[in-house]
Formats: C-alpha cells, sequence, structure tokens
C-alpha cells in the first residue's frame, strides 16, 4: 500500500503535527508565529488527509483566538470563517459555536481595550493566493452538500460566558487555549 519512504515522510508529517500542537499553545506573547503555526498544521492535516471536525476545528479556533491578540480586523474574519466552516462541517449549522463563528467572521470581535490593527499579519502574497484558490484551507470541502452529508456529534465545547461584555472561547478539555474578547458590536444600520 505505502512504500516505506512515504511511511517515513507521514510520519514526519504526523510528529511536525503533535509539535506544533504543543508550541502554539505558547504564542500568546507571540500571535503572528501561532497563526504560522496553525496554517502549518492545517496544510499538515490535509496531506494526512487528518479531517476530524474536533481535530480542525481546535485548530481553527486556535488560529480566531491568536489573531484576535494580533487585533487585524481582516484575520480575525478569515479565522473565524475557517472555525465556522469546521463546525458547520462537523455539528451543523445550528450548533451554537458554529453560529457564533459565523456572527465573528462577518463582525469581528477585538479584545477588550485592544485597538484595531492596520498591519495585516499574514503576507499579501499568501491572502491573494488564497483568493485565487477560492477556496479555505480545510482538509475537508465546506460545499454544503458535504456539510449535510456530514455526521454530526451529539456533544462539544460550547463557549462559556463570563459577562456581557466578555466570552471565553475554550475547549473543554484544554482551557489554557482560552482568550477573553469583547462581545462584537451590534451592525449598524
Amino acid at each position: 500500500r505505502f512504500s516505506i519512504e512515504e511511511r517515513k515522510v507521514s510520519d514526519e508529517r504526523r510528529t511536525r503535527l503533535v509539535q506544533l500542537g504543543n508550541d502554539i499553545l505558547g504564542c500568546q506573547d507571540k500571535p503572528e508565529r501561532g497563526l504560522e503555526m496553525a496554517e502549518e498544521m492545517l496544510e499538515l492535516m490535509a496531506s494526512e488527509r487528518i479531517s476530524g471536525p474536533r481535530t480542525v476545528a481546535q485548530v481553527c479556533n486556535d488560529g480566531f483566538q491568536l489573531s484576535l491578540l494580533v487585533g487585524d480586523d481582516s484575520e480575525v474574519q478569515y479565522w473565524a470563517h475557517l472555525s465556522y466552516e469546521a463546525h458547520r462541517h462537523g455539528w451543523g449549522e445550528d450548533y451554537p459555536l458554529t453560529k457564533e463563528m459565523k456572527q465573528y467572521s462577518q463582525n469581528p470581535p477585538r479584545l477588550a481595550n485592544r485597538p484595531a490593527s492596520t498591519a495585516a499579519s499574514r503576507p499579501k502574497r499568501e491572502r491573494e493566493r488564497e483568493r485565487e484558490r477560492g477556496a479555505a484551507p480545510l482538509p475537508f470541502s465546506t460545499s454544503p452538500a458535504a456539510a449535510a452529508a456530514a455526521p454530526h456529534a451529539a456533544t462539544a465545547a460550547a463557549p462559556a460566558a463570563t459577562s456581557k461584555e466578555k466570552k471565553i472561547i475554550a475547549p473543554e478539555k484544554d482551557p489554557g487555549r482560552a482568550v477573553a474578547i469583547a462581545a462584537p458590536a451590534a451592525p449598524s444600520d
């Protein structure tokens, strides 16, 4: 089925994926580096055909939280959209976190007491390349037909509200990845 060389390359990618998963936890002081790690993790997952919704959603949530630390609205929207697609694919359109990420992708939140950054954290070249591809870099199809056919998990981590102004988005098993965010402003008419 797979040659010894192919298995070795696969093992190296999977080892790198585990390393990145551990290293990304320490990137709150270097969120740009953390976003690079999250993107690399999605690429490795696609190469390895790892597409479990919970696994993909965790990486996207990490990217979303790190993008909040960067403060770039377009970056926040990008990662919120990826997180939305991962949650929609795994748990459906009606799942609370799916709805929340959809809202954030349309109206990006900001960290409390932190102004928006005008500098994009990802190079313009990468953004243009993604637009040309026309698809989110997720290791599964994000088409509505594919989402409708996906099995939906009965349970998963939901965000915990700490106040009207702040929410914590964190997986139930790893509260160390939580980031407090300001509630998004109501859309203006």
